[in-house]
């Protein structure tokens, strides 16, 4: 992040911070806390989400398949809220964990689930006489 001085700051083309940091106006509502407290971010107009989107309670959008993935992506752990009941879609792989990966990671020799549940239940050989 390059802030500029106060004395830099160009009325037609920079956004005075709180602080009294400049950053060019294009940073204002990027979703980057450019001026480092945070007030080119402020009263800023959430941008619509994508219908592949989540809408968290903070209002940023993330890829809908980060929710329930055990990650806290939207900063205020929204996306992470009742996902008891969470289930993979056909084809992926539910890790002990909750986590979703492809079934063709699953015992494939190399543990893709953080507990190592795609690789517990396997035989020792992939193919076996």
């Amino acid at each position: 992040m390059c802030v500029l001085e106060e004395s830099t700051c160009e009325p037609a083309g920079d956004f005075r911070c709180d602080n009294h940091h400049c950053i060019p106006l294009r940073w204002r509502c990027d979703g980057d806390n450019d001026c480092g407290d945070g007030s080119d971010e402020r009263n800023c107009t959430p941008r619509p989400c994508t219908e592949s989107e989540y809408r968290c309670d903070n209002l940023h959008c993330i890829p809908d398949r980060w929710v329930c993935d055990h990650d806290n992506d939207c900063e205020d752990n929204s996306d992470e809220r009742d996902c008891e009941l969470r289930t993979c879609h056909p084809g992926y792989f539910q890790c002990g964990s909750g986590h979703c990966i492809s079934e063709r990671f699953k015992c494939d020799g190399n543990a893709d689930c953080l507990d190592f549940t795609d690789e517990s239940s396997c035989r020792e050989c992939a193919t076996c006489f």
